[in-house]
């Protein structure tokens, strides 16, 4: 018969977080570890953001001090049901809001719970005890009623030294994929920089396109669905062609009349001139734009090139220049800050790029469109065998739960 019990009979503390305010932060002393430390089964340190609260407030507030090998389960955001433990820290710790604190009795070991915690019989326990309102969460009160195997302690304990062992050799492999991984970023970087290697003819943007940015619409404008989306920041992509079926919004399909000039064409190539970041990840990157059979408007953030002269610069050649990462990388230096990360569109204008024959940036688009559909391949052919590896974890997950593995 296989044993089971509730968190609720296996705990000494089941207590929820402690209700600390900014105004209640300090500086140092008491550390306040977040639901952004629980990451996916491992406490994650962030030490740089880290927040702390003195000694007389957490007298005042009476806060609960959490130990190592106490367990923390973040109960917001999704994935709801990701644990940790913690580890030894130089400083004295407590938690905040929407984190569980469990210590366990002597009658299970901590990291079988964290290992079970994984399986897909305890996610799908959690997720049937969820609610929703504005995103889904669960109650501690829930959380304390689901139950799990609770074999002897020595059972345990050899479960927990075999899926360490299992899991270390993934680990390491799942590592030396995600290295392949990013290398394709850099194979694609390569490729960009090598492609303007010529000597061609220097000219200012300006001599060879125009900069239009968006309009202002606001949340009111949008819809359900129509044939009429919203070209936003967050569509921008750092590739070849951006479909338009990333992030939809829609918009009442009368904006495409009544905006029209703020319409974007096949083809068109647009560019971020802002970032809202803390520092820039979007900002000057470039794409290409699909629109297949939507209308699609212009949001305010993004700026559009028209009155490209086409006869002496080809689209997808102009994208290809400011891909290249040295330009990203110069027109990112020129940031500067208003109400958010910002260039102007005079800073993007007098940009200097290579106009080499027409002829020859064929050839180039040509090349840099083979290695495109190369590092695509090799991006979705490393994704494939990393969600493998995630899949092969919850098999063998699920195999130790039923007393399966040898």
């Amino acid at each position: 018969m296989r044993l089971t019990a509730k968190l609720s009979e296996i705990t000494t503390v089941f207590a929820d977080w402690d209700w600390i305010e900014s105004k209640d932060q300090s500086s140092k002393w008491i550390r306040l570890i977040q639901t952004w430390n629980v990451w996916m089964w491992n406490f994650k340190d962030r030490w740089d953001k880290a927040r702390y609260i003195s000694e007389e407030t957490f007298d005042r507030l009476n806060c609960t001090e959490i130990f190592p090998n106490d367990c923390l389960v973040s109960r917001l955001p999704d994935p709801v049901w990701r644990s940790c433990l913690i580890p030894e820290l130089p400083d004295r710790l407590i938690t905040a809001v929407d984190c569980t604190i469990i210590r366990f009795k002597d009658t299970i070991e901590p990291k079988f719970f964290v290992y079970y915690s994984q399986s897909n019989q305890y996610q799908r326990d959690v997720d049937i005890l969820c609610t929703w309102a504005t995103r889904k969460r669960i109650s501690r009160k829930s959380l304390w009623t689901i139950e799990i195997p609770l074999p002897p302690l020595e059972t345990q304990k050899a479960i927990v030294a075999k899926l360490d062992q299992i899991f270390a050799e993934l680990d390491q492999t799942k590592s030396e994929i995600q290295k392949n991984l990013d290398n394709t970023d850099e194979l694609w970087k390569s490729a960009l920089n090598q492609a303007f290697q010529g000597d061609w003819e220097i000219v200012k943007l300006w001599e060879l396109a125009d900069l239009q940015n968006g309009y202002a619409f606001k949340s009111d404008d949008y819809i359900e669905h129509s044939k009429t989306l919203n070209f936003r920041m967050s569509n921008i992509r750092p590739w070849w062609i951006v479909d338009i079926e990333y992030n939809k919004k829609f918009l009442p399909d009368e904006y495409a009349e009544i905006y029209k000039e703020f319409l974007l064409k096949n083809w068109d190539v647009v560019i971020a001139m802002t970032d809202m970041a803390t520092s820039p990840k979007i900002l000057a990157v470039p794409c290409i734009v699909n629109t297949w059979w939507y209308n699609v408007l212009l949001n305010q953030r993004v700026w559009k090139f028209f009155n490209v002269d086409e006869t002496r610069i080809r689209k997808d050649f102009l994208w290809a220049v400011l891909s290249n990462s040295k330009i990203r990388e110069w027109l990112a230096s020129l940031w500067w800050w208003g109400l958010q990360i910002n260039i102007s569109k005079k800073q993007i204008l007098d940009l200097k790029i290579p106009v080499p024959p027409l002829s020859e940036q064929e050839k180039i688009v040509e090349h840099l469109d083979r290695v495109s559909k190369e590092v695509k391949a090799l991006k979705s052919q490393y994704q494939s065998q990393l969600d493998n590896l995630e899949e092969l974890k919850k098999s063998v997950l699920d195999k130790a739960f039923r007393w399966e593995m040898g």
